[in-house]
């Protein structure tokens, strides 16, 4: 297995928290939200990680160096110009091999997700790709998924206006996929999970399957959201 950390957002909702740091390097609980992503991994014995860089990309990697100290690998990506969250993992397609299942992982997302659970899923269902989800109320910031009673998703749409709604599952910002996907993604382009691969997946038919994720998720994406998340994050500790 092989986990790739989408780290090169910059985080423009979030004004002077991210003017000279990447939104994952934000401190949650006395850690980067990054780290939480690598310890999850390495929790679950993914030591090979992959992360994209983008903005202020020198304060992740002399923060992390190349995973030693976490107990992992770590390899990176520099972007000159976004590639989408599906388009920074196809930049890593040379050091995946043809038998590594894929972790994907929004990094500016803080989860407990039992990964072992959501591989067993994955592999029950003989999928290309599962995308992991929770409900929410306001799903107008997320990608909105509907799934059949086997779990296969047959309708998705990112940040759907307010007259679009169709359904309160949004993706999670966890993904696990074959390395065959990697063949659908266009190299050296801006190209989106959301956007634009899974709608096409689903399209054209590809089993691609809705994990009901067991546990939390919580996200940074804004000032309010890093407050209440380091709230959460005090009061658990």
């Amino acid at each position: 297995m092989k986990g790739i950390i989408l780290s090169a957002g910059k985080g423009t909702r979030l004004g002077s928290y991210t003017r000279n740091i990447p939104k994952v390097m934000m401190e949650v609980g006395g850690k980067p939200v990054l780290e939480y992503g690598i310890l999850l991994f390495k929790q679950h014995g993914i030591e090979e990680i992959f992360i994209n860089l983008h903005h202020c990309p020198q304060v992740i990697q002399n923060y992390f160096g190349d995973g030693r100290a976490w107990g992992v690998k770590i390899r990176y990506h520099f972007e000159e110009e976004l590639l989408g969250t599906a388009g920074a993992v196809k930049a890593f397609e040379d050091w995946i091999g043809a038998d590594d299942e894929v972790f994907v992982l929004y990094g500016d997302n803080l989860t407990n997700a039992d990964l072992a659970a959501m591989r067993r899923f994955h592999q029950e269902k003989r999928g290309v790709l599962t995308v992991a989800f929770i409900e929410e109320e306001d799903v107008l910031k997320s990608g909105i998924i509907a799934f059949d009673d086997h779990y296969r998703i047959v309708k998705m749409l990112e940040k759907p206006k307010p007259d679009e709604v169709f359904s309160h599952f949004v993706n999670a910002g966890l993904l696990l996929m074959e390395p065959a996907v990697l063949d659908l993604i266009p190299k050296g382009v801006f190209y989106d999970f959301g956007y634009h691969l899974l709608p096409r997946m689903i399209l054209e038919g590809m089993e691609v399957y809705a994990y009901p994720l067991d546990g939390y998720v919580i996200s940074i994406d804004t000032p309010e959201y890093y407050l209440q998340a380091k709230e959460k994050f005090r009061l658990k500790g």
